[in-house]
């Protein structure tokens, strides 16, 4: 409600102004057309009793009613001037919107209710309300765009003749000023190196920009690297890259040659390959450590900035976090409850699984359960596990037989890669307890038959796994620029969503907040296959295909990734083009 109501403020601005002053103007004359036509024409009322005025009503008097025109006129406009502004800078437009709205709405009903003179009320709270918006901004806001910062002030002043020059030398200084202080491991700041070498300036403003802005998107890669006579910074956000910016050769060098020098890859004054990391505080996001490595694209250095992973911690939030079904979670509580069996997570890398496993590992009792972990590398901290590592000096024989001795209730495996690993995990989970781990499948009966060739043993695949849960990422509708809008009806059918409640649908549109893709953060769609016995039966079958496991399982105990994604795209979280973009090859 309160995001349709400020997006048509800033779309219909002028035209609400209109109105606005249309409704006043149509109002008094009512009010007029209720008043002796002598006394309206200015003639001298009769010497007779006036009646006590009615409380309520607009007054008649010129004077008050352009005052309340005015005041309401400037009310609607600085509202949409503040949800536009609240979304290029990245706050919650709604909110802000919505108080700007209730100020003004507020002393306008008591103006036109009761007196007029309850427009400089309005005046006031909206005005209070402005102010308070501006402060909270300019504490988010770049350097360059606070309101009435000192760069916008010296702007202001360039306009106003004879102090010009002195305002335009102070731009030239403040553009040329990064606006984050950017620092490496020995305590040497990148104003450090600007005060040795001022040539710098430019390109330190614009490496000090750019790691503002990925802090701002949560963007987790950022290069800068030559495009023909220019370069260009390309943002790697959400899994897909943007090309956002260019910039001429010479101040990308200089921008090279700033970060060279502050992560020690500068060598008497030439770039040598090589990787470091600086660290800085962004603001609302907090400290960041930003890796910075120099390579060569085209014969010509370029840049790769690694910023944090923003979702490191995503698993902390639990199954729901994600974007699992209900359905699914109560699925999964069941199969792990069991403490027997094999609960498979699988999908192609990068699409989220291992976080989904750590997320799984939330539903046992970590209490009352002994948890063993075996992996190659630890990704998250988790609490109350046992970790096994795997190595060359490490092989898995060794360490499972360690792991055994233990008796666990529940193995965690990171990946099973090996015959070994699938022979001996599995008849763990179809005898002692639950194993829990991850495939790189397309889908769930494409993970079973990879599982069962694996293992060369379909039996003990359907004797072991219980459940198979299956994943991709999509990106996320940006909330600060999305539209609504109505859903086509050729659409709805094919889709098979009901015409009478399709949900609640939305476009993207494009701002600063999500480098103008309409896209911001990304969830899961998740499939989930259920091994029942004609599921089971149709794995030992000698060639058995996707095609015919899908065939056993049916409605009932498939849920395919398409539906989970039909299912988003009805609450409004993302779109028909994004889901097919991800499930394409499905």
């Amino acid at each position: 409600m309160v995001p349709a109501l400020w997006s048509g403020i800033r779309k219909h601005r002028r035209a609400l102004v209109l109105v606005s002053l249309l409704l006043l103007a149509a109002a008094s004359g009512v009010s007029m057309a209720q008043v002796p036509a002598a006394v309206a024409a200015g003639a001298p009322p009769p010497a007779v009793p006036v009646p006590a005025a009615q409380p309520g009503g607009l007054y008649l008097s010129s004077f008050w009613l352009g005052f309340v025109m005015v005041t309401s006129a400037l009310w609607l406009y600085l509202t949409s001037w503040v949800c536009d502004d609240a979304r290029g800078v990245g706050m919650n437009a709604p909110t802000y919107a919505g108080a700007m709205i209730a100020a003004g709405g507020f002393s306008t009903a008591l103006a036109l209710l009761v007196h007029a003179a309850f427009g400089f009320l309005t005046l006031v709270l909206v005005a209070g309300t402005l102010t308070g918006y501006i402060i909270l901004r300019n504490r988010v806001a770049p350097e360059r765009f606070k309101f009435l910062g000192p760069l916008h002030r010296a702007q202001i002043l360039a306009r106003v003749p004879l102090v010009n020059k002195l305002a335009a030398a102070r731009i030239r200084r403040a553009a040329l000023k990064p606006s984050l202080t950017l620092t490496n491991a020995e305590g040497q700041s990148l104003n450090d190196i600007l005060t040795a070498q001022p040539a710098l300036s430019e390109g330190a403003r614009l490496l000090s920009d750019t790691v503002l802005r990925a802090g701002a998107t949560k963007t987790r890669k950022v290069r800068l690297q030559p495009a023909g006579e220019q370069y260009v910074a390309q943002y790697i956000l959400d899994g897909v890259l943007h090309n956002v910016e260019s910039c001429a050769s010479d101040v990308a060098l200089q921008a090279l040659g700033a970060v060279a020098q502050l992560v020690g890859l500068s060598k008497e004054g030439r770039l040598r390959p090589g990787s470091g990391e600086f660290e800085t505080d962004v603001p609302i996001v907090g400290h960041v450590k930003v890796g910075a490595q120099v390579t060569s694209s085209d014969g010509k250095p370029s840049l790769v900035l690694s910023l944090p992973d923003w979702t490191a911690d995503l698993y902390r939030g639990g199954l729901g976090g994600l974007g699992v079904h209900d359905a699914v979670i109560k699925r999964l509580r069941s199969a792990v409850q069991q403490q027997k069996g094999t609960v498979l997570v699988c999908g192609p890398a990068g699409s989220g699984t291992t976080t989904t496993l750590y997320a799984i590992i939330g539903l046992v009792d970590i209490f009352t359960t002994d948890i063993a972990m075996i992996e190659k590398k630890s990704e998250h901290e988790l609490e109350h596990v046992r970790r096994w590592a795997l190595s060359e000096e490490h092989s898995f024989s060794a360490v499972y037989d360690e792991v055994e001795r233990e008796g666990p209730q529940v193995i965690v495996l990171g990946g099973m890669e090996t015959r070994e690993q699938a022979g001996a995990l599995l008849t763990f989970g179809s005898k002692d307890g639950l194993l829990l781990t991850v495939a790189k499948a397309p889908d769930g009966p494409e993970s079973l038959l990879h599982l069962a060739s694996l293992a060369q043993d379909p039996a003990l695949v359907g004797n072991s796994v219980t459940c198979v849960v299956s994943q991709r990422l999509v990106r996320k509708l940006c909330t600060s620029c999305r539209e609504q809008v109505e859903p086509d009806p050729v659409l709805l059918k094919k889709l098979q969503v009901d015409p009478a409640d399709p949900g609640v649908w939305f476009k993207p549109v494009g701002c600063e907040v999500c480098l103008n893709c309409g896209y911001q953060g990304r969830t899961g769609i998740f499939g989930m296959l259920i091994l029942t016995d004609p599921v089971k039966d149709a794995i030992r079958k000698a060639g058995a295909t996707p095609a015919s496991i899908r065939q056993a399982a049916g409605h009932a105990a498939f849920r395919t990734m398409y539906q989970d994604g039909v299912s988003k795209v009805t609450a409004g979280i993302t779109t028909p083009d994004e889901v097919n973009r991800v499930l394409k090859a499905q």
